[in-house]
């Protein structure tokens, strides 16, 4: 083992196993840490994409909560997007590393893997079409490159909330000292005025190889992941509605402009923007001192994106708005009862747990609901498909007798 001196050795007892560092927040090798500063150890090979939803945000601020919500959490983050206490580490890949490595490996992966995803998906998609043409619906309607054209705007749309946050990441720091405050400040040895980077607290923000390589990488990544779709999905969309004009184009592309009303065909980029809000506040929030401030801030924000979608009014039917509206007022609920678990010395065992049912409660009504309403449209063809299965099965029988 490499020689330390007696200040690192005296922080390292402090530290339970596989945490290291400032604050004990970064891991030891063989190990990896998670958006909740967690020290997680490596694993075999389970590779699992998963994409950010609303309620991933929610769960993933600094909060005791009961391990019901977890449990929802982890379900719903397999469709999702954003790097989870469940997900499986990039860093995985290279046991052995530091917690430098660890970070540059996990950046680095949730940058660059979502790529990787959207080519795969786009060939399979593609070797489909074009030799077991099991998308024979699809065919007869659309060609291979519009199939792919709409596969690749549904997947980045898909993967945009973790690609923010991963690109805003870079910028998230936490203060730990000052170097002035407190009983023994002379003693304080994380008192570097930036900070320290959340992804390793082992490195002071902006400035050694965090100001070198990973805040222009930061840059970079912000200016195309974050900015370039919602950019590039306004040109693209404003494009095909200037050629309506034209019948073939008007049939080939509605799909594109079906769900919001004429004026706001831009809706979608209003969509990722509002997205990227809320990354952008559950990622800077974590360098707020006060989880409680964490919180108010998310529900100020969840007020503000709810506001604006109920007063534009941009979907054609009533009840999209309708289902939005609710989602929204679900979250911004979600998150006013988190804040009984941080006030005042937060909630004892017995009384966190209804608190919980109760998030959890209005969350599943929700998702259900969803599911009649999108059921309701095609209920006569699922009876259809039932009653002719079940005449087939009795003719089944018949024969058999």
């Amino acid at each position: 083992m490499a020689p330390v001196n007696a200040t690192t050795a005296y922080q390292q007892l402090q530290c339970a196993p596989g945490y290291t560092s400032n604050l004990c927040a970064a891991c030891e090798p063989w190990h990896y840490i998670n958006a909740e500063f967690e020290c997680r150890r490596v694993f075999p090979l389970q590779v699992a994409i998963v994409h950010a939803q609303y309620y991933i945000i929610i769960v993933r601020l600094p909060v005791a909560y009961p391990s019901d919500m977890a449990k929802l959490s982890g379900a719903l983050s397999a469709v999702t997007g954003a790097e989870s206490a469940i997900a499986y580490s990039y860093s995985c890949f290279f046991p052995a590393d530091a917690s430098d490595g660890q970070a540059r490996t996990q950046l680095l992966g949730a940058l660059l893997v979502p790529f990787a995803v959207i080519a795969t998906s786009m060939l399979v998609w593609g070797v489909s079409s074009n030799f077991y043409r099991v998308l024979s619906q699809a065919d007869a309607t659309l060609g291979l490159s519009t199939q792919l054209w709409v596969m690749g705007v549904i997947a980045v749309f898909i993967l945009y909330p973790g690609w923010a946050q991963a690109a805003l990441s870079v910028f998230a720091c936490y203060k730990i000292d000052d170097g002035q405050t407190g009983l023994y400040p002379q003693n304080q040895k994380a008192a570097w005025r930036h900070g320290y980077w959340v992804r390793d607290m082992a490195q002071q923000c902006y400035t050694g190889v965090h100001l070198r390589l990973y805040v222009p990488i930061g840059i970079a990544a912000v200016a195309v992941l974050c900015l370039g779709p919602p950019l590039a999905s306004f040109v693209i969309l404003w494009h095909h509605r200037a050629a309506l004009g034209s019948k073939n184009v008007r049939q080939r592309y509605s799909f594109l402009y079906a769900r919001y009303k004429p004026r706001f065909f831009w809706w979608e980029s209003v969509l990722m923007l509002e997205e990227l809000a809320l990354v952008a506040v559950e990622v800077f929030g974590r360098g707020l001192k006060s989880v409680t401030h964490q919180i108010l801030v998310m529900l100020a924000s969840f007020i503000v994106i709810s506001a604006i979608n109920i007063s534009c009014r941009p979907t054609r039917l009533r009840v999209i708005t309708m289902l939005e509206f609710m989602s929204m007022t679900v979250l911004s609920l979600t998150v006013s009862l988190s804040l009984f678990f941080v006030v005042d010395e937060g909630l004892s065992a017995t009384d966190e747990r209804p608190v919980g049912v109760l998030i959890l409660a209005i969350n599943v009504v929700l998702l259900v609901t969803f599911l009649g309403v999108l059921l309701r449209g095609s209920w006569g063809k699922l009876r259809g498909i039932a009653s002719q299965a079940h005449r087939v099965a009795l003719a089944a029988l018949m024969r058999g007798k």
